[in-house]
């Protein structure tokens, strides 16, 4: 059956409702041509990118400059002022995706966020693990994030219940930073979520992703596994439209809609990461 077997998260996913809700028009802005030269060169005269660089370089990674390995975009809502950019690095290995990702806080001037990601996939293109190494007060930390079970569902239960996020993976409490949230497991929120996240970032990375939806701590497996599993139904799906939001709310995956709650129909194919 379609979604079942569902896929672990680290702490609980919510997305800034700004971001989401319709309430502001296009917040997630994509940068193209000089604007996303302009930002990529910015962020990368940073000490937390050449940390990074310098990690990857070690790990066997290199970094060329070109619009194609480079993915930059920025949310401005009330707020949420973030800007992002994905630094995509040469794969000496088959199957991993590596990426440089820095995000600013466009009004304190400072880096927020500093990961280098190695994302691991099957042949096929189905996500296995991810590898961060992340800038933590000065330091690289390294943690891989993969399934774990049945964490989704404890997040999903958490979600219902009010509580606070927790992550299950390394005892951290964990709060997403904006005060208005949207819950994917609301059917309206996560019809929003999943045609923003379709529509503006579905070529980026998760961390990228989570981040210009919002999310504090990055690669938290509840907010990459939300990504993963929209983008694989897009690509299955001619467009963003709801037949990707409703694979994804109903039944069919989350289960945050019943199965006539919501117009769009279901496209028939098994969610990996649900």
């Amino acid at each position: 059956m379609v979604g079942t077997g569902m896929v672990g998260l680290g702490s609980t996913f919510s997305v800034s409702m700004a971001a989401a809700d319709g309430s502001t028009a296009d917040p997630v802005t994509i940068l193209e041509d000089d604007q996303k030269f302009s930002l990529a060169r910015d962020l990368a005269d940073t000490t937390a990118f050449e940390m990074l660089l310098a990690k990857a370089d070690k790990l066997g990674y290199s970094f060329k400059w070109s619009a194609d390995n480079l993915f930059a975009a920025r949310t401005e809502t009330e707020q949420l002022k973030r800007e992002v950019v994905e630094y995509r690095l040469d794969e000496p290995r088959e199957n991993v995706d590596a990426m440089i990702v820095v995000a600013r806080d466009m009004e304190a001037d400072t880096v927020e966020v500093a990961t280098l990601d190695l994302e691991y996939h099957t042949a096929e293109g189905l996500w296995l693990k991810t590898e961060k190494y992340e800038l933590v007060d000065g330091a690289i930390e390294q943690r891989t994030l993969e399934p774990d079970g049945d964490a989704l569902q404890r997040a999903i239960d958490e979600l219902e219940a009010g509580r606070e996020a927790t992550t299950a993976q390394d005892g951290v409490t964990t709060q997403v930073d904006l005060p208005d949230v949207i819950k994917v497991n609301e059917c309206s929120q996560c019809y929003e979520a999943s045609k923003l996240l379709c529509t503006a970032v579905c070529n980026a990375g998760g961390t990228l992703s989570c981040l210009l939806l919002g999310i504090t701590v990055v690669g938290s497996i509840a907010c990459t596994t939300f990504v993963k599993a929209v983008c694989f139904v897009a690509k299955k799906a001619s467009g963003c439209g709801n037949r990707v939001a409703a694979t994804i709310c109903k039944p069919s995956g989350i289960g945050a809609c019943g199965p006539d709650q919501k117009p769009g129909g279901i496209i028939q194919i098994d969610i990996p990461y649900l």
